[in-house]
């Protein structure tokens, strides 16, 4: 049998700045939704489709930074208990 051919190295905390970076684009499709709203006027099937993503998005970005805080807390607490 033959060993790997490759190898990975995972830094330290790689998914939890991962997600964080995520929240940049949450912020991004927010305004990209607003510009998109004010392109289709008052095509009501557009624009509702538009407002929800928006507020999704918005919604993600306010509450998504808040989770991974709580997500940190608990792994401290974790890595405090195991020591």
């Amino acid at each position: 049998m033959r060993g790997r051919r490759d190898h990975y190295r995972l830094a330290d905390d790689v998914f939890g700045r991962a997600f964080r970076a995520k929240t940049a684009e949450f912020t991004a499709f927010t305004e990209l939704a607003e510009q998109g709203i004010s392109a289709v006027g008052h095509h009501p099937v557009a624009r509702a489709r538009l407002e929800l993503m928006r507020d999704m998005y918005a919604f993600m970005a306010r509450e998504f930074p808040r989770l991974l805080d709580q997500w940190d807390k608990e792994k401290a607490s974790r890595h405090s208990a195991d020591h």
